[in-house]
């Protein structure tokens, strides 16, 4: 893989490039949506503004904290463990402080605006999942013998494939280099351009569905939820110490569950006004 980009004596990480891109892309179409919704584009703009500073508050809290949680007391469990808690943390204080902001400070109803940008949550990922695959910082399971010959291989990968001196080569010593491992970051990507699919489709088709304010952004969220858990048991990470789940499948467990509860009470409440003004 490519971890870094070398334009003359300045070295580019690969993967906070594709993460800026994602940023900026993300950005454009919200401000874009939403002022074609006719929200206020100075508010949205300091709400998505300040939101990327909770988001990164919220990921490395969850680095920090979650290998505690989890058990991980050794140096080398808790490197592993915090690794990859940035995404998930990002979304769940996300979410928390843009219900508050939205209601408590803008004065609107947070779930048409968030239905709105429902979108947001799986293209960002979209891109992050293509610059952890780049960077080397996520990686699959081996893969069995069976899955050479089927269309399954498309989501495998050569560990020698992956760059010296990253998360793959460094944790996985032992593995030969022809070996093929689960292609995790793709698998994730494409989830993630599916769920892309889903909210997109669900937004366009809210009042034609009848789908209650909050109910294209909560089934957003739950599909997500759902389908990345799965999607852990291709992940070559260590268990927590109470249970056969990785430390991301715990906490997308947990948001799962709360969006569930969330969704049953959204999608039929629904309301003539979705702008929610």
């Amino acid at each position: 893989m490519y971890p870094a980009l070398f334009i003359g004596p300045l070295t580019v990480s690969t993967w906070r490039l594709t993460v800026l891109l994602a940023v900026i892309l993300t950005w454009v179409l919200l401000l874009r949506r939403t002022g074609r919704l006719g929200y206020n584009g100075r508010d949205i703009f300091y709400w998505v503004l300040s939101g990327l500073v909770v988001g990164f508050v919220g990921g490395q809290t969850f680095n920090v904290l979650i290998p505690y949680l989890a058990g991980g007391q050794d140096a080398e469990t808790r490197e592993v463990l915090s690794s990859g808690m940035t995404v998930i943390g990002s979304i769940v204080l996300c979410i928390v402080y843009s219900l508050l902001y939205l209601k408590y400070f803008l004065k609107l109803d947070p779930w048409p605006v968030l239905d709105a940008v429902a979108f947001s949550l799986p293209l960002p990922l979209f891109f992050g999942r293509i610059g952890c695959l780049l960077n080397g910082c996520c990686y699959g399971r081996l893969s069995p013998d069976w899955a050479r010959g089927t269309p399954l291989s498309l989501f495998t990968l050569r560990k020698d494939a992956f760059a010296q001196n990253t998360f793959a080569d460094i944790h996985m010593p032992n593995v030969p280099g022809n070996a093929l491992l689960w292609n995790f970051p793709m698998m994730d990507a494409a989830n993630a351009l599916f769920i892309l699919v889903l909210a997109e489709s669900l937004f366009r088709n809210r009042e034609r569905w009848r789908l209650g304010n909050g109910a294209v952004f909560s089934i957003t969220v739950t599909m997500y939820a759902f389908s990345r858990f799965f999607l852990e048991f291709f992940r070559e990470d260590k268990p927590v110490s109470w249970a056969p789940l990785n430390p991301w499948q715990v906490a997308l467990a947990a948001l799962f569950i709360v969006f569930l509860v969330v969704t049953l009470g959204r999608v039929r409440t629904f309301d003539k006004n979705p702008s929610g003004r």
